[in-house]
């Protein structure tokens, strides 16, 4: 399968579709046939939490950055190839924020606050005091004149050659912090978990996204130093599952910077500047130049020489940057937890491993640490992430809506700040580190294997169920996906009933959009005169939204105010389903053309009563076996014409997210995919469900033929389909099966339709009627479809 091509923006119009707007003026006189209602101006409404929005609906896909990655799901295992994608999550976010380091900061020690009541700023003031007395001791001075001073005259040549001073002045520094816990009163008792830095030099971690991806497959990434419990300091291999953050080294200048201060006092940070976005920032820009406002290199510090790090400097380890007042060296193969090793290795086979990563931008490969911690589970709600470069460190705070970066500080030349930051840390909860502590428990990240097995969740009603975590009860996982819904969908069972197969649905929708579970039961009540139909509706058996989990919460901690209209918050949501199949893995072609049939006809039945589903796709459409019917499942990005009610309120919904999968599109949405003006028509929809039957047919027969429909670039999705028409219209497939199996030759006959119908002004009701009479078998060979096409808008057949 070709690689994911990287996002880009479509350049103009296909040529070869008809002016719909130009054909309609040119016929004044002709009475023109019904077309889909068109949809209010953005009127006011109030969603399910009282908050005030206009509708509005986006027609294009949904799919875009890591999401759009993930959908994909090719050539997407190395930090290189999802670098673009990232780079645009972090770049396009509604919710980028950057913020001061002393912002950011005073929110994470509000959480350790040994006090609840005492105020950010008087919090952070009362802890710097003790901070900078801290930093004049012996304790901190001894560190500070062996190890930090080492990390800071190591020679720039190469990053690896300050990865062992950097993670032993972090863990000297955290012991002391420890022994010393009672000179800062103002915050709470340390944590269970009492972190340290650990390199993970030389394994990497492991994420299988996909069920039934061999290790091969894997996404696999390598953290310059991940943070993990005491206890499995001395573990071995990590799982994502375990480790509560990562930090990335990068050493960018060729010179050494200044050293640690004798005396420190109590003073404002130096700001430092942003670092820019990731797709800007390359390894080889980064200098102190561009990346320091204010940096006064000291001129004092020789220039070390550029080229290849030598066999020498590796032999001799550590101890040939020792300051020559510091009293302590440390043999080459041996940091301050004891582990011996052979260092000149470690470092070639860390050379060998990073040559296919060196040009990758450091935000995105920080991020994409991010993306892995959001993924370990249902009950990650965030990720803190640490990057540093020189003497600089920034913090990054993610979620499935937010991307916040902290200005740099110098954690040399304002220790303080940087020892109230390391307070913080001891104190977290996993709740601070980004876990929810009701889906999950904190003795995971205190044991080797601390992976879920199972999470228990309380519906309500006494209906508590047990969502199955082993990988083989997966049934959809996300992909890297740093912001999104990042939907996975797993096996359950409930306390009270043994007898039905069930899955939870877990994702992250925008909190304005319209609930999917009022959407389902909504659409229960518009069909409750054709009562056939509600079964192929999903059979939802109860939701619960995680008030804890909105994004939005970081935000009003920090003060950030959203821009207007800016109201994409996220919620985690759970919703409990009968489980079902998907509808392309049924093995009879005569049950996947019935539940085909059977949700076309619910989805024309809703659309005429002014609900659109929206996103077509092979993989909403799903087949019920307890009922033997085809079910149009996931309802989330739905749009309701006129709003729903809800316990009296009316809701309509709203948010940025867009809507549409590529591969199952319509082509002439394709044309301009981004475009905010074009409205979904109900021929936009029967497109996709043809393409639905298209896809199912190929993938079995002509897989090849999909290869370009999962490229990610929409002009070369569009191109790839507009041949698929033309091989339909001349039933060009060598390797079709002859005679045509039934599936095969509804397939072709609605493609021959498809040919034509992008070209008139097609009613609803008359479209629909062609389709399924198609599908039910009464017109059965391409003449006669096409006889029946053209007399319904009375064209006489062959013009």
């Amino acid at each position: 399968m070709p690689p994911v091509v990287p996002p880009q923006s479509p350049t103009g119009p296909r040529h070869d579709h008809v002016d719909h707007a130009t054909a309609s003026d040119n016929n004044d006189d002709v009475e023109q046939p019904p077309s889909t209602p068109t949809r209010p101006n953005n009127p006011v409404s109030v969603d399910e939490y009282g908050q005030q929005s206009t509708s509005s609906k986006l027609i294009t896909p949904s799919s875009r950055g890591t999401s759009q990655a993930a959908t994909a799901r090719s050539g997407l295992t190395s930090h290189k190839s999802l670098g673009p994608f990232i780079g645009e999550d972090i770049a396009m976010s509604n919710r980028r924020v950057q913020v001061p380091f002393t912002d950011l900061l005073k929110v994470l020690l509000k959480k350790c606050a040994a006090n609840p009541d005492t105020g950010k700023d008087s919090l952070l003031d009362a802890v710097l005091d003790s901070c900078v007395e801290f930093c004049n001791s012996d304790s901190f001075q001894q560190i500070a004149q062996a190890e930090l001073n080492e990390y800071c005259t190591v020679p720039r040549t190469d990053e690896r050659i300050g990865f062992l001073p950097f993670k032993n002045f972090m863990n000297k520094l955290l012991v002391a912090l420890e022994a010393e816990k009672a000179n800062f009163p103002q915050l709470k008792d340390l944590s269970k978990l009492n972190p340290r830095l650990h390199k993970l030099e030389p394994s990497m971690m492991v994420h299988l996204y996909d069920v039934g991806l061999d290790e091969d497959d894997a996404v696999t990434r390598s953290p310059d130093f991940i943070m993990v419990a005491k206890t499995l300091l001395k573990a071995g291999k990590f799982k994502w599952t375990e480790i509560l953050t990562t930090w990335e080294l990068k050493l960018a200048g060729k010179k050494g910077f200044p050293t640690a201060l004798e005396i420190y006092s109590k003073k404002d940070p130096k700001k430092h500047v942003f670092l820019p976005d990731g797709p800007i920032l390359k390894s080889d820009q980064m200098s102190a130049t561009n990346l320091y406002a204010d940096r006064n290199p000291n001129p004092s510090l020789p220039e070390q020489p550029v080229g290849d790090i030598s066999s020498s400097r590796a032999n001799e380890g550590a101890s040939a940057a020792i300051p020559a007042g510091n009293s302590k060296k440390r043999s080459a193969g041996e940091d301050i937890d004891g582990n011996i090793f052979d260092k000149a290795a470690a470092v070639a086979k860390r050379v060998k491993q990073a040559d296919k990563y060196k040009n990758l931008e450091p935000n995105p490969q920080n991020a994409s640490y991010g993306s892995e911690m959001l993924c370990r589970g249902i009950y990650s709600f965030h990720s803190l992430n640490f990057l540093v470069v020189d003497d600089v460190i920034w913090v990054w705070w993610y979620d499935r809506q937010n991307a916040i970066q902290s200005s740099g500080l110098n954690f040399v030349e304002d220790a303080p700040h940087f020892i109230a930051l390391l307070l913080a840390l001891q104190r977290f909860d996993v709740a601070d580190w980004g876990v929810d502590p009701g889906l999950a428990s904190p003795s995971m990240f205190m044991a080797r294997h601390g992976h879920l097995k199972a999470v228990n969740v309380d519906f309500g009603n006494s209906m508590v169920v047990t969502i199955k975590k082993l990988p083989t009860k997966h049934l959809h996982l996300p992909g890297p996906v740093l912001k999104g819904r990042a939907t996975s969908i797993c096996e359950a069972e409930s306390n009270s009933d043994n007898s039905t197969d069930m899955v939870v649905k877990a994702y992250w929708p925008e909190r304005t959009r319209l609930n999917e579970a009022h959407i389902i039961k909504d659409n229960k009540r518009k069909l409750s005169e054709e009562p056939e139909l509600i079964k192929n509706l999903p059979p939802l058996l109860a939701s619960i939204d995680i008030p804890s989990s909105n994004t939005g919460n970081i935000l009003r901690e920090l003060g950030v105010q959203p821009a207007e209209g800016d109201s994409n918050e996220r919620v985690l949501r759970l919703l409990l389903f009968r489980k079902l199949v998907p509808l392309h893995k049924v093995e009879d072609q005569r049950q996947v053309l019935q539940g085909w049939v059977q949700c076309l006809k619910c989805h024309y039945a809703l659309w005429n009563k002014d609900t659109e589903h929206g996103d077509i796709s092979v993989w909403n459409l799903m087949w019920d076996p307890q009922t033997n019917c085809g079910v149009l499942n996931d309802w989330d990005l739905a749009f309701v014409r006129g709003g729903i009610l809800v316990n009296g309120v009316k809701q309509e919904g709203h948010g940025a997210e867009r809507t549409g999968t590529m591969p199952f599109m319509a082509r002439e949405l394709l044309d301009d995919p981004y475009s905010l003006d074009r409205q979904r028509l109900y021929r936009h929809e029967v497109e996709s469900f043809i393409w639905v039957i298209t896809w199912i047919c190929f993938k079995v027969d002509l897989p090849s033929e999909l290869d370009s429909w999962h490229s990610g670039d929409s002009r070369i999705v569009s191109t790839a389909k507009d041949s698929t028409v033309m091989k339909a219209k001349r039933q060009y497939w060598k390797n079709v099966p002859r005679p045509f199996t039934p599936i095969w030759q509804v397939c072709i006959l609605l493609l021959q339709v498809l040919y034509d119908m992008e070209a008139l002004e097609i009613d609803d009701a008359k479209l629909y009627d062609t389709v399924m009479k198609i599908a039910e078998f009464k017109l059965t060979t391409p003449k006669t479809c096409m006889l029946f096409f053209h007399s319904v808008y009375c064209i006489p057949y062959g013009e």
